[in-house]
């Protein structure tokens, strides 16, 4: 099937990664990515990772402000006067386009543009990440731009596990498959240099990501099993302090770029996300989507250790490698198994790899993207 879309606008929340590679994904000649302009966000992408634009693909910042309260904002610590306003952009500008594609259902910024692409009578098609547990789905403003969004949108996507389930609450049973966190696993796939007891960790070193709890296990793991494993860090963050009192081998890494990167994910039999949920004001505002890096990860065949948060047990399917968000112990116990039973280390990896062939796979994605398209221009 061959789209006719020949420029698609995408609209997103925020600067990462995975975004980036999710429009690389849609069928056209031309992808426009516009995201407001979050300074540390971009810049922590920017630092993170090899970020690069695919051939297709080109960034469009906008000076844009969210809502007070809005779990973007709330997660970059940022607010101001301008978030009280809307920001404007020029319908004939969106006149240019086939199609126009917004993350979340849920967000000011997704009901102005569903209204601008109503006016213009332009396709629209709804990727969303949402996790139903959020306490802010359910509270207004957020709960009446889904019904605003939900009600403008010609076509929907699952961008995670999660969100079909999202997607249901809203009452939309029509939807496509559109995974944000796609992986190339021709890139990324198993590599028989694996380093026995390589324990790897890729993200922001961060109370989000659980790089905390991560180290706590890690010290634990070297009264007992200290001569069987090392530990391998990529990134950087708040608490990259904690390295200087760890009790263990280890490597870190501020960067490396792509191919250096895959050569990592390859050394590696086991790999760690143990990210937690956040909260304000006794609200869950942010859980686990599903990273791009643990989806590397199973594509190369590591055997994928998650915590509980959002949608990582959904993804990796296998209670023995899902621990309690925040348990060091629990964590520390899970690597203890593995290290002492390389047998079941490459099992599981060998279980990821075949997923990630078959739900995660980029060109599986890409072949939705026709099918969300053509829905839109029912």
């Amino acid at each position: 099937m061959t789209s006719r879309a020949s420029k698609v606008a995408v609209f997103a929340s925020g600067f990462y990664q995975s975004t980036i590679y999710a429009a690389s994904l849609i069928p056209a000649g031309e992808i426009v990515l516009h995201y407001p302009v979050f300074p540390r966000e971009v810049a922590n992408s920017i630092r993170m990772r090899n970020v690069h634009l695919y051939p297709n693909v080109r960034l469009a910042p906008l000076d844009v402000s969210l809502p007070p309260l809005d779990p973007a904002e709330i997660i970059g610590g940022s607010y101001s006067v301008n978030s009280l306003f809307k920001f404007e952009l020029d319908a004939a500008y969106l006149d240019g386009f086939d199609a126009i594609v917004t993350v979340e259902l849920h967000t000011r910024y997704s009901a102005q543009i569903s209204g601008l692409a109503e006016r213009l009578g332009k396709p629209l098609i709804v990727l969303t990440e949402a996790d139903p547990s959020l306490s802010v789905l359910h509270i207004p403003p957020y709960s009446y731009y889904r019904r605003v969004v939900a009600g403008r949108a010609r076509s929907f996507g699952s961008a995670t596990v999660r969100s079909d389930e999202y997607l249901l609450s809203a009452g939309i049973r029509e939807r496509v498959r559109l995974y944000a966190n796609a992986v190339d696993v021709e890139e990324f796939r198993p590599s028989a240099d694996r380093e026995d007891g390589m324990i790897l960790f890729v993200g922001n070193l961060d109370r989000r990501k659980g790089f905390h709890t991560l180290v706590r296990a890690l010290n634990a793991l070297s009264r007992t099993h200290g001569r069987k494993f090392t530990a391998a860090f990529m990134g950087s963050g708040q608490l990259s302090g904690l390295l200087a009192s760890a009790d263990f081998r280890f490597e870190h890494y501020d960067f490396l770029p792509e191919a250096e990167l895959v050569r990592l994910y390859s050394r590696a039999p086991i790999f760690v996300m143990p990210s937690e949920d956040v909260h304000r004001y006794g609200l869950k505002i942010w859980t686990e989507v599903f990273g791009l890096a643990a989806l590397e990860a199973m594509a190369s065949g590591a055997a994928t250790v998650v915590s509980d948060s959002g949608n990582l047990p959904y993804a990796v399917r296998d209670e023995r490698c899902v621990f309690p968000q925040g348990d060091h112990g629990a964590l520390a116990g899970i690597l203890a198994r593995l290290l002492d039973d390389p047998g079941l280390a490459r099992a599981c990896g060998e279980r990821n790899r075949k997923l990630a062939e078959e739900m995660f796979n980029k060109d599986v994605i890409r072949g939705n993207w026709h099918i969300a398209l053509e829905m839109a221009r029912r």
